[in-house]
């Protein structure tokens, strides 16, 4: 349990690290790419590792220590999207279909921006947003997202049984 657990740490910091140093910096539509929140929404719908949700928050903890995020509650806007997760991939969508694995990647996103939009808007005011910026950021999000999940999808029979395999002991 103990190197389960030391790998499960590690790979999030691995996707974390890659995110935060290395997609981030590409030029814009690349990077907004959301690899750690993609990887979660697909181990947790498809492959059915629920604790991979956790990752959600650790991401909202990492980005709130490294003041990077877009507001500075991002533990309390990632744990709510991760909750939502787990919540609709358990009640609401198939766990093996397309529409479920995107159902779950827009609805959580949805969650996280949305929360975050708002939360800028009560803090900062509308001087803070410029619309077509943010909605060009989140429009990006989303397509990443679909286009991400649906690749992940077509894969997915390849990727399913190694990664079930490797998070097994965390069912």
């Amino acid at each position: 349990m103990g190197i389960s657990l030391f790998f499960f740490v590690a790979w999030f910091f691995v996707f974390a690290v890659v995110e935060h140093a290395w997609v981030s910096v590409l030029p814009f539509p690349f990077s907004s790419f959301p690899l750690v929140f993609l990887c979660v929404i697909y181990w947790v719908q498809s492959v059915g590792v629920r604790q991979v949700a956790w990752w959600l928050v650790a991401q909202g903890i990492l980005l709130d220590f490294w003041k990077v995020g877009w507001t500075s509650t991002e533990t309390v806007w990632f744990s709510f999207s991760a909750v939502a997760l787990v919540i609709l991939s358990r009640r609401f969508f198939s766990n093996h279909s397309l529409y479920g694995l995107l159902g779950c990647g827009l609805f959580s996103l949805a969650i996280l921006d949305g929360s975050r939009l708002i939360s800028l808007l009560l803090w900062n005011g509308m001087e803070s947003l410029d619309g077509r910026t943010w909605l060009a950021v989140i429009g990006w999000r989303v397509g990443w997202m679909v286009g991400g999940l649906f690749l992940a999808f077509l894969v997915s029979e390849r990727l399913r049984r190694p990664l079930s395999r490797f998070f097994h002991l965390w069912h």
